[in-house]
């Protein structure tokens, strides 16, 4: 059921507003499996047309260090998620929180005039 709500998620999410990814986590302890799923579903081919400039760093230790996601923003922001205790949708949703928010393309959206509006001048809607 979880999984139906990450497709849903996945069909939206970009990476244009990040800079760098970096995946820290040790595979010999317990709790790395979200921060693993996350690496697969961000490495994917799809998110990664969103920004072709984003740097993807994976880190893999051997000291049993908690796994932790750390996101520079292009506007000098960072998000530090310790994912030791999170679940993979969790993560999933707090990050498209933060990228939507600092999405430029997003306020750039302009009005749309359609065919009928066209033909009206008048009655355009603003």
């Amino acid at each position: 059921m979880a999984w139906r709500r990450v497709g849903i998620i996945m069909e939206t999410f970009h990476l244009r507003p990040v800079k760098s990814m970096k995946f820290t986590f040790d595979p010999f302890t317990t709790n790395v499996r979200s921060i693993r799923e996350l690496l697969h579903m961000v490495h994917s081919p799809k998110v990664i047309a969103t920004n072709d400039l984003v740097a993807l760093r994976i880190n893999v230790k051997s000291n049993r260090c908690e796994p932790v996601v750390d996101v520079d923003f292009a506007d000098g922001e960072k998000l530090l998620l310790k994912t030791k205790n999170l679940t993979t949708m969790e993560m999933l949703e707090k990050l498209t929180l933060f990228c939507n928010a600092k999405d430029i393309k997003r306020e750039e959206i302009t009005h749309i005039n359609t065919k009928l509006e066209k033909k009206k001048p008048g009655k355009r809607k603003k």
